[in-house]
């Protein structure tokens, strides 16, 4: 098939100040054979109201209460219909508009898992995030979860783990990975993601503990040591960050993005 079916599903919650701009990245697509859908999970924000507005480059939408986002990530691959599926969540973009035409036009016949670079998109500037390798799914992820298209057939047949907060997509294809089925990596900037300037105070700790939990390492006596030193520098950078003056952090955060290679456009 020239040009398979490919499912987008965005997945929101009270989302008014991102959807519109994830909304405009999919349905403004070149590719000529896309399938939108998006689940809301019961939005009182307005988020509804600019879903209504593009019912007609929609094909499935509904807002309704879930059990957190994997749920509402479940909701959407079964309601998918296409070869093809991608998450292209609230806050999320393209990269271009004709970007799934050029990332399928690559894809081979007998790839489950494809994948691509994500532009990761913080406070300060963007910078390029391209995969490791294959094998390092072992340790975490490697790529953008945005970033991927996965057979609709085999999504259906695992679904994500919704026991997991944060890490139910690292989850699924971890265990992909462990099973052998095919992956492969296209080199083209999928998808942008906006990064958090920093670890979460509350949400880095779900993260290591769901990862750790899913490698089989959290109750290991080394991993122990790794969180609980991790949980030591997290709480002196954020102390610094709340009794340092403004301006120091602001120095602080521009060398570290200028560290890892962040392309500063926000000065």
């Amino acid at each position: 098939m020239s040009n398979p079916k490919v499912t987008v599903v965005t997945v929101c919650f009270n989302a008014i100040g991102e959807i519109e701009e994830t909304i405009l990245s999919v349905i403004n697509q070149t590719y000529p054979n896309i399938e939108y859908v998006i689940i809301d999970g019961g939005s009182t924000d307005g988020t509804v109201d600019i879903i209504k507005k593009y019912h007609d480059h929609i094909n499935t939408w509904i807002s309704e209460p879930d059990h957190g986002i994997y749920d509402a990530m479940n909701k959407g691959v079964l309601r998918s219909t296409g070869q093809w599926v991608n998450f292209m969540n609230a806050g999320d973009s393209f990269c271009s508009d004709s970007v799934v035409e050029e990332f399928m036009s690559k894809v081979e016949s007998d790839t489950t898992i494809a994948y691509g670079n994500t532009v990761l998109v913080y406070e300060l500037g963007e910078r390029l995030d391209n995969p490791g390798p294959l094998e390092g799914l072992s340790k975490g992820m490697i790529f953008g979860h945005q970033s991927a298209f996965v057979d609709l057939d085999y999504h259906k047949n695992h679904l994500f783990d919704t026991s997991f907060r944060s890490s139910g997509d690292y989850n699924f294809f971890y265990k992909s990975y462990i099973e052998g089925v095919k992956f492969q990596y296209i080199d083209i900037s999928v998808a942008k993601y906006k990064a958090q300037g920093g670890m979460s105070s509350s949400n880095w700790e779900v993260v290591e503990r769901e990862d750790a939990r899913i490698r089989g390492i959290d109750n290991t006596v080394k991993w122990k040591l790794f969180f609980f030193l991790m949980k030591a520098n997290i709480g002196i950078r954020e102390f610094l960050k709340k009794y340092l003056p403004g301006q120091l952090v602001k120095q602080a955060k521009m060398y570290h993005f200028k560290k890892i290679g962040c392309d500063i456009s926000r000065e």
